[in-house]
């Protein structure tokens, strides 16, 4: 077989694989949201526990803060004729909600952005 014909098929029987990870924003302090009590802690304690939130909503007189933390996850698998991707994506999410005086009354969180994991279609 000649040299450059083995470097045109070469590709179709190596083909290419990755694993790929990211993450938007720091991480939530669950230790810190622990901490955090309704009907007590301020605005500006909530601040110092958990940082600045990524949104704030205003609802008439009184607020609501989201903090949130994605991790991602990527892996991929390509040949010429076959290409396999996936994509888990998990997210940490927190809602503060404060009255006009800028004191917590509500807080929910969903907690899940270390359940992400690497995965290809069909092959979990």
């Amino acid at each position: 077989m000649s040299r450059s014909l083995l470097l045109l098929f070469l590709p179709l029987v190596l083909g290419s694989c990755f694993f790929g990870e990211r993450r938007l924003n720091s991480p939530i302090d669950t230790d810190a949201l622990a901490r955090l009590e309704i009907g007590t802690s301020t605005a500006a304690e909530v601040t110092a526990a958990l940082g600045a939130p990524e949104q704030v909503v205003e609802l008439g007189e009184n607020s609501a803060w989201l903090y949130r933390h994605n991790h991602e996850k990527n892996t991929g698998v390509f040949l010429i004729l076959v290409g396999l991707y996936g994509e888990d994506v998990q997210s940490d999410r927190v809602w503060a909600f404060f009255d006009r005086n800028g004191v917590l009354t509500q807080i929910g969180a969903t907690l899940q952005a270390d359940e992400a994991r690497f995965r290809l279609p069909g092959l979990d």
